[in-house]
């Protein structure tokens, strides 16, 4: 089966090249809805309140990313979201969405996120523990990532997206460290 041409932003909308300039660089998953243009602002307006208005970490946040990323098998998610990882501290098992915490807490996100991906919603035990350790925040945002991305993830493996051009990256990483920095300051 052939790739899902990636559009030139050029040849796009003067929204929708709009939308995709909130994000960090031009990457391939937000190009490529253009295919279906009503998609753009909502997907990318989706991305941005993720990576910058949950109350859940963003270091909980990247490993269930990751976690997605390995569950889907999407290269196209876990190249992308390895530049996001690394300011937050996750570790190449972490990153690679095989590693086990010995942080109760992170644990306990990986648990969460694990039956999400795998049963579609949480045992009682793992929702009552989300909502003791992180409050009830954390279950809708959690299932939110876990949904979202696993979207994201999809589309990559079904559009066969190439990884996203490196020199694109680097803004990426700007952004990803800006957002460390963020949430250090909370």
């Amino acid at each position: 089966m052939p790739p899902v041409s990636i559009p030139a932003l050029d040849a796009l909308s003067e929204d929708n090249r709009a939308s995709i300039a909130k994000l960090a660089a031009p990457v391939n998953v937000g190009v490529v809805s253009a295919h279906s243009p009503a998609l753009v602002a909502p997907m990318v307006d989706y991305a941005m309140a993720v990576l910058k208005g949950l109350s859940l970490s963003a270091r909980h946040r990247e490993l269930v990313i990751m976690l997605v990323a390995s569950h889907t098998r999407s290269e196209y998610l876990y190249e992308l979201h390895v530049t996001f990882s690394r300011p937050f501290g996750l570790s190449d098992e972490e990153m690679a969405g095989r590693a086990a915490s010995a942080d109760p807490t992170e644990a306990l996100v990986l648990r969460a996120g694990t039956e999400l991906l795998t049963t579609d919603t949480l045992t009682e035990e793992t929702s009552a523990a989300l909502h003791e350790v992180l409050g009830e925040a954390s279950v809708v945002e959690i299932a939110c990532v876990v949904g979202y991305y696993r979207l994201l993830a999809s589309l990559a493996n079904a559009a066969r997206l190439p990884v996203d051009n490196p020199d694109d990256m680097s803004a990426v990483a700007v952004l990803a460290e800006s957002l460390s920095r963020t949430e250090a300051d909370r």
